[in-house]
């Protein structure tokens, strides 16, 4: 019996590995995957759908996106705010402007600090959209994202946007 002992414990060794590997997600990932849940929740559809519903479904994804007492400033699109609610609204009146419109987060610097317990992300923000005029809008901006890891869960607790190229 005691011959298999050193083979379980090679193989549990082996299976710890595997599931590193393959299958836990890195703090980058988990903050990776937020600015996805924000590209999606800012996202105007064709059309631009019902506005209750949508403002309805932007609070929900900006709750697990955004502290409730987060910092943002936007040049030319609002004036610096702070508070979840705020930001929520803001987004949700998109389809009044645009018909549809995209938000491209995906080549953002994601640093980690050493305890792993606060990130920025930042780089290149692209919006491409249509205006309700029919006028095409694409531009890149530099954003600012800064997360805390509160209760296991990465939140922006400060978005900041560079002014657009005049």
């Amino acid at each position: 019996m005691k011959k298999w002992l050193p083979h379980a414990g090679i193989v549990v060794g082996v299976c710890v590995a595997l599931y590193a590997l393959f299958f836990h997600r890195g703090e980058e990932e988990r903050i990776r995957q937020q600015l996805a849940a924000l590209e999606d929740a800012v996202e105007v559809a064709p059309g631009g759908g019902n506005l209750v519903l949508r403002a309805a479904r932007v609070r929900k994804s900006f709750n697990k996106i955004f502290v409730k007492d987060v910092v943002v400033e936007i040049p030319n699109v609002s004036a610096p705010t702070s508070g979840r609610h705020a930001l929520a609204k803001l987004a949700s009146g998109a389809p009044r402007l645009f018909e549809w419109g995209k938000l491209d987060l995906s080549d953002l610097t994601i640093a980690l600090d050493a305890s792993k317990t606060q990130a920025t992300a930042f780089g290149p923000a692209q919006v491409t959209a249509q205006h309700r005029n029919g006028k095409r809008y694409d531009e890149q901006r530099t954003a600012s994202l800064r997360f805390d890891k509160i209760d296991g869960a990465w939140l922006v607790v400060s978005l900041t946007v560079s002014p657009p190229d005049e």
